[in-house]
């Protein structure tokens, strides 16, 4: 016993290491994602093909969100979300510059320089929130904070439909006039 168990990562630089429920970690190197079992071998990995790593985040239940690409060069950036066995769910071209990112088991938040956006997994973007002057935002207790320069504020997750673009129909979605 007490063997330290280790793994190969040869010119790569690692720059962030969690352990996981089950006794798994991650790793996430300038090159790309890694999941390890508890010996330290390489179970999958993700490579970035050779874009830059900009952001990342990590949800609770094992999501892996990365930011890839350089917005001054590009124009854009392409955010890949992995499933917890760093199978890629969805890829997203965003044409703005993503200031934070944050992730649950439902979903991704993307804080953009005048508004955080919700995606669902499969890449679809669920919500548009304006926020002119968001720096960043953070998930807690069933609520998206949200920082700006003057504020601090909070989206209550559970009541999304409350943020959403009240349609000018007289009528609620889905329901049809015979009742």
């Amino acid at each position: 016993g007490g063997d330290i168990a280790r793994t190969e990562l040869n010119g790569e630089l690692v720059l962030w290491v969690e352990q996981r429920r089950g006794g798994s970690a991650w790793a996430v190197t300038d090159q790309r994602a890694v999941l390890l079992n508890d010996d330290l071998q390489e179970q999958a990995s993700f490579r970035f093909d050779g874009l830059p790593l900009a952001q990342f985040t990590g949800s609770a239940d094992g999501h892996l969100v990365l930011v890839l690409g350089s917005y001054d060069q590009d124009k854009q950036v392409t955010v890949c979300a992995l499933s917890p066995q760093l199978e890629l769910l969805a890829q997203v071209e965003v044409p703005f510059q993503v200031r934070a990112v944050q992730a649950d088991g439902q979903r991704f938040y993307l804080c953009g320089p005048d508004s955080i956006r919700l995606y669902q997994y499969d890449g679809t973007e669920e919500l548009e929130l304006p926020l002119p002057q968001a720096q960043d935002i953070q998930l807690a207790g069933g609520y998206l904070y949200y920082m700006t320069n003057q504020e601090l504020g909070q989206v209550a997750l559970g009541n999304l439909a409350a943020y959403r673009p009240q349609e000018s129909s007289s009528q609620p979605e889905g329901e049809s006039a015979s009742g």
